[in-house]
């Protein structure tokens, strides 16, 4: 009676066995690719020099709102601070020659100046990109930067939740950059 138990065992702790190597081999694929991909998006430094420090959507006034209705205007209020640093770290340098930006990445302290580019995408509710803006600027160590840029909301826009995507890069693709200098940051608004 004993033998047969332990065949019936074996054969369930075997069936259980495969059924987890099946199923475990997609999510440590998925895992690998995730972290792979991850991987190629952070900073040469590991760090991000650049810190988004507050975003905020304003009405007409200035003051702070996240629910809008059709035809209304509303501003991004967006503050950056370079924090790079303290200890040497790699870089990513480029300077422009003719036509063309060249690049380099190099160990060396924290440059005094860092050109950056603040990017604005906001998405509709059915994912297409409603607005996107920008403003490019220079700072210096320690130094913090604040904007905002408006839009109005089309009397006839999709009602729902809208994204906005603060995300600070180097300079545009084209130009050679879209390195990320800062963790991108997300809030939502309301339009009725």
């Amino acid at each position: 009676m004993s033998i047969v138990s332990d065949r019936g065992l074996r054969k369930r702790v075997a069936m259980i066995l495969e059924i987890i190597s099946i199923t475990a081999f997609p999510i440590l694929l998925v895992f690998v690719i995730s972290t792979y991909l991850g991987a190629t998006t952070t900073p040469v430094t590991g760090q991000y020099p650049i810190n988004i420090v507050k975003v905020r959507v304003l009405n007409e006034t200035g003051a702070e709102q996240y629910t809008f209705k059709r035809g209304q205007v509303f501003y991004v209020e967006v503050t950056i601070k370079y924090t790079p640093p303290t200890a040497p770290a790699y870089y990513y340098y480029y300077y422009y020659y003719g036509y063309y930006y060249y690049g380099y990445y190099g160990y060396a302290p924290a440059p005094a100046q860092l050109s950056t580019l603040t990017i604005i995408r906001i998405m509709d509710p059915n994912n297409y990109v409603f607005a996107l803006g920008a403003s490019p600027k220079t700072l210096t160590k320690g130094e913090t930067y604040s904007f905002a840029l408006g839009w109005r909301i089309p009397m006839d826009a999709t009602v729902g939740d809208y994204t906005i995507k603060v995300m600070v890069w180097d300079t545009w693709i084209i130009y050679g950059g879209g390195n990320p200098l800062a963790l991108p940051v997300q809030v939502v608004i309301h339009v009725v």
